[in-house]
């Protein structure tokens, strides 16, 4: 079993607490990628995107954006 010294614990401890923070000012903006609609043929159209978006995420933002199989709609909000 390893047994860590007080100092070492204070240095793993402040390691991880300094990416966390990074973590959590990098994560102002969430996205989400919705699935095609059926019948729409793989392609996103903005307006029903932006309907899609405000019924989901409330005040999203929504733009279609290139895939390898067509366009997709994503909707991006403050986290």
């Amino acid at each position: 079993m390893v047994r860590l010294s007080f100092k070492h614990f204070l240095v793993l401890l402040l390691v991880f607490s300094g990416e966390l923070i990074v973590y959590q000012t990098e994560g102002k903006y969430c996205n989400e990628t919705l699935k095609p609609l059926p019948g729409s043929g793989g392609k996103c159209v903005i307006y029903g995107c932006r309907i899609l978006c405000d019924m989901f995420y409330k005040g999203s933002n929504a733009e279609c954006v290139d895939v390898s199989s067509g366009s997709r709609c994503v909707c991006s909000w403050e986290c």
